[in-house]
C-alpha cells in the first residue's frame, strides 16, 4: 500500500466520508466473488475456539463480526485500522450481530 493510500483512508474524519468510503465497501464485498473468496479465507484459517485473532484493515467489520462468532467461546478479535470511523462503524456492527461483542477491540 502507498503512502498515499495509507493517508486517504486514515484521513476518512467527516461522517459523509466515512459513510461513503462504507458504502463502497459493501457494494465491493457483497459480490459473489468475493463473498466466495471471504469464505474460501475464513475456512483456510481455520479459526478456532479460544484464539486471539488479529484483523488488520478491519473497515466496517465484516471479517472481524465473522471471525470473533468463530473463536467463541473466550476467543478475541483485535480489530485494526487507520479510520476511526470505520472502526466505530465495526464496534456498532458486532454489538448487533453479536451479544458477546464485548471481546471485540478496536484499536486506533
Amino acid at each position: 500500500m502507498s503512502e498515499e493510500d495509507r493517508d486517504r483512508w486514515a484521513e476518512l474524519q467527516t461522517p459523509e466520508a466515512v459513510a461513503a468510503a462504507a458504502r463502497r465497501m459493501k457494494q465491493l464485498g457483497t459480490s459473489p466473488s468475493e463473498l466466495a473468496a471471504r469464505q474460501q479465507f475464513l475456512d483456510l484459517l481455520p479459526p478456532q475456539a479460544g484464539e486471539r485473532v488479529l484483523d488488520v484493515g478491519a473497515g466496517t467489520g465484516e471479517i472481524a463480526v465473522e471471525l470473533l462468532r468463530r473463536v467463541q467461546p473466550g476467543g478475541t478479535v483485535t480489530a485494526l485500522d487507520p479510520s476511526a470511523g470505520l472502526l466505530d462503524m465495526a464496534i456498532d456492527a458486532a454489538r448487533q450481530a453479536i451479544d458477546y461483542c464485548l471481546y471485540l477491540e478496536a484499536r486506533r
